[in-house]
């Protein structure tokens, strides 16, 4: 509360009685109080709980955002580590590919294809050379109505 001093004029008929000279007026000096507009009141623990939890909630959101990126990173790194797995596995693949290519076409110069039949020329043909000692049955194949029986020459 401030307390301010302030000058009015009262007539003297009112300060004295005497209604003499009316238009002469007497100063006086009185105190006017003055308020002062009241500090806002302290916020109420309601309110000041809300904003913890607020700060609270904001903090536990970026926590999770932060958690969410790293998996988010994490992942990128497996998926990355995966296709760069798989580039390798494809390029062994290929080199395997190619091995096994170059080793039939070896095996096939070393191989003898003949087909086999119910006829007793081929099937006494085929009992011969089985008993041939350079050359000796590996692997018979059914293919459509003819037989065939592989053999391998031995060098």
């Amino acid at each position: 509360m401030i307390m301010k001093f302030s000058s009015r004029s009262v007539p003297k008929s009112a300060s004295n009685g005497n209604n003499t000279e009316p238009s002469k007026r007497l100063i006086i000096h009185s105190p006017i109080i003055i308020r002062q507009a009241p500090s806002p009141p302290p916020l109420p623990f309601i309110q000041l709980f809300r904003r913890s939890m607020d700060i609270e909630a904001a903090n536990k959101k970026q926590e999770l955002i932060n958690g969410f990126q790293n998996l988010i990173n994490e992942k990128d790194k497996r998926i990355e580590a995966l296709i760069n797995e798989k580039k390798e596995n494809e390029k062994k693949y290929q080199e395997d590919i190619t091995k096994l290519t170059n080793e039939i076409q070896k095996l096939q110069k070393q191989l003898v294809v003949i087909p086999q039949s119910n006829t007793p020329g081929i099937n006494n043909y085929l009992r011969l050379m089985g008993g041939v000692p350079g050359i000796y049955k590996c692997l018979t194949i059914v293919s459509g109505a003819l037989l065939y029986t592989i053999y391998r020459r031995c060098k």
